[in-house]
């Protein structure tokens, strides 16, 4: 596939704990976010302590305008 410099692209690749909220931007655009499900204190202390990572990849666009 070839590079379109009109159209530039991105990949973003993550690894981060279950805990706190994590976001990621391009300029204006969020291009990735996270939210945890849990606050108890037992769950908070595991993602702190490196289980549950959390581990993907986001491909797009960027916005040119």
């Amino acid at each position: 596939m070839r590079a379109n410099p009109a159209s530039p692209a991105y990949t973003f690749e993550y690894t981060h704990d279950c805990f706190p909220a994590h976001e990621a931007y391009i300029g204006t655009p969020r291009i990735y976010g996270f939210m945890p499900n849990d606050y108890s204190g037992g769950h908070i202390a595991a993602c702190l302590a490196g289980y549950g990572q959390i581990q993907g990849t986001v491909l797009g666009q960027v916005n040119t305008y």
